[in-house]
């Protein structure tokens, strides 16, 4: 369920690449992509999601960014994989219901959560168990899943890496706008004023992407 190709990516191979670097230390079942909001986290879980290849066999992603985008994706999950059965279920039980039939038909399998700090308030050490029961448990018996995180905050989550999402670079940012833009439609005005714009939008991709398209 994750949303189309983003033709627009540009740059963060660095990240792709410390990213592919965690996932391969065992037993990094969890990975953390840390970063404030619009700076490209999300982006970066999809395209490295697409690298994946034929690596993973399914690739699954739940938004938290309200309770009804938990419902929504999972509802969406529920109906792609048949399931019949989860109209008396809650999110959570719907989660481990799918989580199960999921691990049943596949070998190897990936999930994205995306901003589970709507679960703030319910997620701090002594009662972690809240946002954790929303994940597939992987066991020393059974590892079979690998999950990419998104977030704003990095201060619940123990000893699980945590890669920080920088700033673009001014040049990635010039490159993402001519990308979005075409280079063929940015005169020699607009690239002469294209760094201190970018600058004042404090290279942002969610701001780049709306202003250059």
């Amino acid at each position: 369920n994750l949303p189309k190709q983003n033709d627009f990516f540009t740059g963060r191979q660095v990240l792709l690449e410390k990213l592919k670097e965690k996932f391969n230390k065992v037993p990094n079942n969890t990975v953390v992509l840390y970063g404030s909001p619009g700076i490209g986290k999300s982006a970066i879980a999809y395209k490295y999601a697409e690298g994946l290849g034929n690596d993973y066999t399914v690739i699954i992603r739940i938004r938290f960014n309200a309770e009804i985008t938990i419902y929504s994706d999972l509802r969406g999950i529920a109906t792609k994989l048949s399931l019949d059965d989860m109209n008396e279920l809650n999110t959570k039980e719907m989660a481990e219901r799918i989580y199960s039939e999921i691990e049943k038909r596949h070998k190897k399998c990936f999930l994205i959560v995306e901003n589970p700090e709507f679960y703030k308030n319910k997620i701090r050490q002594d009662n972690q168990e809240t946002l954790l029961s929303y994940f597939p448990r992987n066991t020393k018996k059974k590892a079979k899943w690998k999950i990419l995180v998104t977030t704003t905050d990095k201060t619940v989550w123990g000893n699980t890496p945590i890669i920080d999402v920088p700033k673009m670079s001014v040049e990635e940012a010039i490159e993402l706008f001519k990308t979005i833009r075409g280079s063929e439609f940015v005169d020699s005005t607009q690239e002469k004023c294209l760094p201190d714009f970018l600058k004042q939008v404090d290279y942002l991709p969610i701001i780049i992407l709306q202003t250059a398209s």
